[in-house]
């Protein structure tokens, strides 16, 4: 207290010197920016003849739609204060409210009233922009817990003139705002925050808020309560103040969406986009990212409160693979030569996704894509795989049907395992020759396994040892 008594006028130049500063914003430009300045607190919903611009200093309906002023305390009851519903204003004790549509969980489908309405907030700002230069806008929302949809679309738009529209009453103000949220905002216990930049293309001198996009251009949501009343928002703390930035970056600074050839990747070199900073999906924050892996990539820009986002789908065109040589039983189904479900230009000249093969040979298969081309080569054999196998030997030493013999067993490798009836393994051979004799096992039956890694075939049954 003593420093402000000695020195009033040095700490008042002080003061104006550290404020005019302050990094990055300057003034904002939205009188009344919290609706605290008012002629007299409504106790009710406001009626289309009177306007917000009755009761609260600036701020005015630029349609016959309804907007509402919300205290957070009141002299008497009144079913615009907040205290009746346990809610608070963002900041002081006062905000607005409006629908962003009429349109509910019951609105019949055809209902063209309903999914047009709209309610808006208007304000000639303090000044008008500056043509070129960056703004930020900055807003608070909170969704009205009794709402039966939630929606996205709340926007800000800024023009020349004031905007209206009076017929019908509560038509929407279709128009391209600067700020729109493409979120669908639904949480009833917190404020949301809405915030972009944007470079004035004229000297704007009206802000207006709402939703100012179609009924069909608008995303909604189901909320908690099944009840008649359409997407209601609470509106506080509009902030709009110059920024100090170099440019904001041109919308998909990342470039359409693409796709690689298997082997390539996607190099970006952003040190062009400094002083933002930079934050990929992945939560790296690097100007050079490189990407090898299909996906949706999204960076997001930051600068002294401007952000920028951008993403970018990356699909990866996979090289034809037909796969490992192969060799198959005669008697098997014939494969079904595929890579990948690609359409395919095939060795006799045909095209599509699959080729059966059905004989033994050299199959190719080239890729019709003209930016990732690519071929693959598959031979398939077939063999006489084992042929009949008997179900009776007789190892009694009198040179007949002493050995266990199969067709065709030694053209490629088979492995045979015998179990007894108990599930003991009492034979095993990794390259059967047919020189199994039974020895030393008793009659009766046993039961065998034959099985190639050659074919990635197997083979099961019974057979009995007479004696």
């Amino acid at each position: 207290m003593a420093c402000f008594n000695y020195w009033p006028k040095f700490l008042n130049g002080l003061l104006l010197l550290c404020f005019s500063c302050a990094p990055g914003f300057s003034q904002n430009l939205v009188p009344n920016s919290s609706f605290e300045e008012y002629f007299q607190i409504p106790c009710g919903r406001i009626t289309n003849q009177l306007g917000i611009q009755r009761y609260v200093k600036e701020w005015y309906t630029p349609t016959f739609g309804t907007s509402d002023i919300w205290t957070e305390s009141t002299e008497r009851p009144c079913t615009t204060s907040l205290d009746n519903y346990s809610l608070t204003p963002y900041e002081g004790t006062m905000c607005a409210g409006i629908f962003l549509s009429d349109f509910s969980k019951f609105t019949p489908p055809n209902d063209v009233i309903s999914k047009n309405y709209r309610e808006y907030l208007q304000i000639k700002l303090k000044q008008p922009l500056q043509k070129g230069k960056i703004y930020h806008v900055e807003f608070y929302v909170l969704f009205y817990f009794t709402s039966s949809l939630a929606c996205n679309n709340m926007g800000v738009l800024f023009s020349m003139d004031s905007l209206t529209n009076f017929t019908p009453p509560g038509a929407g103000l279709l128009q391209i705002p600067q700020v729109v949220e493409n979120r669908v905002l639904s949480n009833p216990k917190k404020w949301e925050k809405i915030s972009d930049c944007f470079q004035a293309k004229e000297a704007y001198e009206y802000l207006t808020i709402g939703n100012f996009m179609s009924h069909e251009q608008t995303t909604f949501e189901k909320a908690t309560y099944n009840t008649d009343i359409g997407p209601y928002y609470l509106v506080d703390k509009i902030t709009v103040e110059e920024v100090d930035v170099p440019g904001l970056p041109i919308p998909k600074f990342l470039g359409a969406d693409t796709t690689l050839c298997e082997g390539q990747q996607l190099s970006f070199e952003l040190d062009s986009l400094k002083p933002y900073t930079f934050l990929w999906n992945d939560g790296t924050n690097q100007s050079n990212y490189v990407i090898k892996q299909a996906g949706r990539y999204t960076l997001e820009l930051a600068y002294k409160g401007c952000r920028v986002r951008d993403s970018i789908q990356v699909s990866l065109k996979r090289k034809v693979n037909l796969g490992s040589d192969t060799i198959l039983c005669n008697n098997t189904s014939p494969p079904l030569l595929s890579s990948m479900g690609e359409n395919l230009l095939w060795q006799d000249g045909s095209t599509g996704t699959f080729f059966k093969a059905n004989s033994s040979g050299v199959y190719n298969a080239k890729s019709l894509s003209a930016n990732c081309p690519s071929s693959d080569t598959i031979i398939v054999n077939y063999l006489d795989c084992p042929g009949k196998v008997p179900n009776v030997f007789t190892p009694n030493g009198d040179g007949l049907n002493d050995l266990f013999v199969i067709d065709n067993i030694t053209l490629i490798p088979w492995k045979l395992e015998v179990y007894n009836r108990w599930g003991n393994r009492v034979y095993m051979n990794n390259n059967y020759d047919n020189s199994w004799d039974g020895r030393d096992l008793v009659y009766g039956i046993y039961y065998y396994q034959l099985s190639s890694e050659v074919v990635q075939h197997k083979l099961k049954g019974w057979v009995q040892i007479l004696r």
